[in-house]
Parts: structure tokens; C-alpha cells; sequence
């Protein structure tokens, strides 16, 4: 590939990767690189998740004074059940009924929260059968 080659499919990488604003600015100088994330995308924490009973579950608990941003969801079912995701005890998602087994869904980063919850509430999970439910969420938290 020439070189002006290499830097488009770089740049086409960077914008399926990050979305927002990794084209601002024209192309990279040499040796330098080519997005630098905004301070709140670069606050982004992981949290991990795994369940196997019947109920609500806090996957990120609630801080005072502070909301909770979703930025990137993960979820994997094992066995058919309801599954809800929550703002406390308000319903983000709406009810999934009957999500499916062995599958999941990933709802990605677009750049900008998903859901940014009430100040002070927990994000939660609700689910309805005693299998396994795992997954992850890319999130901030924010006053």
C-alpha cells in the first residue's frame, strides 16, 4: 500500500472506533497520533457482571451526588428469561421478554451515553430466571 493508503485506512479505523470527533482536526503529523479522546471518554470504566438468580441486581452501584452514564452494554443469556435494565427501580430498557438462550447483545459506544441515569440511583438488572446472566458495561460517573 502507498503511504497516503495506509494513513485513509488508518484514519476509517479510528473513526469506526471512535466515532466522535477522531477525524476533527485533518490528518495526524507524522509520529503523531491521530485522536486523542475527550477527557470524559477518557474517564470510561469497565464493569463486569455475572448472575445466576432470580431478582434485581446492582450492576453499578449508586453513588450520592453522582449519575451514573452507560456508554456500552454487553449482556449474554444462558437460558430464555425476562430481562429489564433499570434507572433504580424506572425501567431504561422496557421489559426483553423471552431473551433468547445462548445468545446476547452488544449495544456499542456511539460516543455519547446511552442512558445516563437519575443522580444517585443504582444501574440494575432485573431478571426473571435463576441461570446465568454476564456481560459488561463501559460507563462514567458524573455530578
Amino acid at each position: 500500500m502507498t503511504k497516503e493508503i495506509e494513513q485513509e485506512v488508518e484514519l476509517a479505523r479510528l473513526a469506526i472506533r471512535f466515532p466522535k470527533g477522531a477525524l476533527t482536526g485533518g490528518p495526524p503529523a507524522p509520529g503523531a497520533p491521530a485522536w486523542q479522546p475527550e477527557a470524559e471518554e477518557a474517564a470510561l470504566q469497565n464493569q463486569t457482571y455475572s448472575f445466576a438468580t432470580i431478582g434485581d441486581h446492582d450492576i453499578i452501584a449508586a453513588v450520592p451526588g453522582m449519575k451514573i452514564l452507560v456508554y456500552e452494554l454487553l449482556v449474554w443469556n444462558v437460558a430464555e428469561q425476562n430481562l429489564e435494565f433499570k434507572d433504580g427501580a424506572d425501567s431504561l430498557s422496557g421489559p426483553w421478554p423471552s431473551f433468547p438462550e445462548k445468545s446476547g447483545v452488544l449495544l456499542p459506544s456511539i460516543g455519547e451515553p446511552r442512558w445516563q441515569l437519575t443522580t444517585g440511583r443504582p444501574f440494575r438488572l432485573t431478571t426473571s430466571g435463576a441461570t446465568r446472566v454476564s456481560g459488561y458495561v463501559l460507563y462514567i460517573m458524573s455530578t
